[in-house]
């Protein structure tokens, strides 16, 4: 839910110029309340269980 309410604002927000990277930063941590860095963090660390590990393929060895 949260997630829909951040991107309908983003949506919102679409029209006006976000200009710089600083000021994309900006206006991230104001819609979510956390920073960019902080957010990736937590949804790493969310999904981590949620991914796959990776196949090794057949016939390779170590």
């Amino acid at each position: 839910m949260r997630l829909l309410v951040l991107v309908r604002a983003w949506v919102a927000m679409s029209g006006r110029v976000i200009g710089t990277p600083a000021n994309l930063r900006h206006h991230f941590q104001r819609l979510t309340g956390t920073s960019p860095s902080t957010y990736r963090t937590a949804f790493r660390a969310l999904v981590t269980g949620l991914t796959r590990p990776e196949r090794e393929e057949a016939g390779s060895s170590s």
